[in-house]
């Protein structure tokens, strides 16, 4: 009799198992599951900005593989704030600040790494893959789902432009502050500027299908991960 109550309890023991099985980029690709309509690809952009404290410029590059599944996107960048300050009856005198950032978000399946390549540390998250990704999703419906969700969101299309040879589909806030320029879901331009801030982003190197090194999707060894 009571090797008979442990069976439900066994049965809920291993449902819990399966389901709390987080999945990486390559079984949600295996299982149908993408995020763009390519295979792989190489984007690479610049950008630059400022706020009432600092300027600030860059470069990134996002490597994918399995349909964007599996997700590298690296970032360096550099701020430069200035400082005045007067004594006395001295000329004022200016001090320059500047500090440069280099990092990694990684997206595998379900598991985002948010990586500070400076400091060596890194936090790994679990993040769940929307319907619009699903396998029951195919391009075209997947488009129509990813401009519901840029309107829900308080967008609204407003034209469309070309960047790099790529005809895109240019969404604007409803604040006005912010535009992007969106090619196959992917952004190749995104602007944002107000009264406090602005920045653009903007593609300047697109590679599609193309293969990508597993060590672009690799946690460096020296980096400590925090969960």
């Amino acid at each position: 009799m009571k090797d008979s109550k442990l069976y439900p309890l066994l049965f809920l023991l291993s449902t819990f198992s399966c389901s709390s099985h987080v999945r990486n980029g390559s079984e949600m690709s295996a299982a149908g599951y993408k995020r763009y309509p390519m295979k792989s690809g190489v984007i690479e952009y610049t950008f630059n900005g400022k706020d009432r404290v600092k300027k600030f410029e860059g470069k990134q590059i996002v490597y994918f593989d399995n349909w964007g599944m599996r997700e590298a996107t690296y970032k360096k960048s550099e701020a430069t704030s200035t400082t005045t300050m007067r004594v006395s009856d001295m000329e004022p005198m200016q001090f320059t600040d500047r500090k440069t950032s280099n990092t990694l978000n990684l997206i595998d399946g379900e598991w985002t790494y948010e990586v500070d390549l400076d400091s060596k540390i890194g936090r790994k998250t679990k993040k769940g893959i929307g319907k619009e990704f699903s396998p029951q999703m195919d391009e075209n419906n997947t488009g129509l789902m990813m401009e519901k969700i840029r309107m829900k969101s308080g967008m609204r299309r407003v034209g469309s432009e070309e960047i790099l040879g790529k005809m895109c589909e240019v969404w604007e806030s409803q604040s006005g502050f912010g535009k992007a320029w969106y090619w196959n879901a992917i952004p190749l331009k995104r602007e944002y500027s107000s009264n406090r801030e602005n920045h653009t982003y903007i593609a300047i190197r697109i590679e599609e299908n193309v293969t990508v090194d597993e060590d672009k999707f690799a946690i460096p060894p020296s980096i400590s991960i925090r969960k």
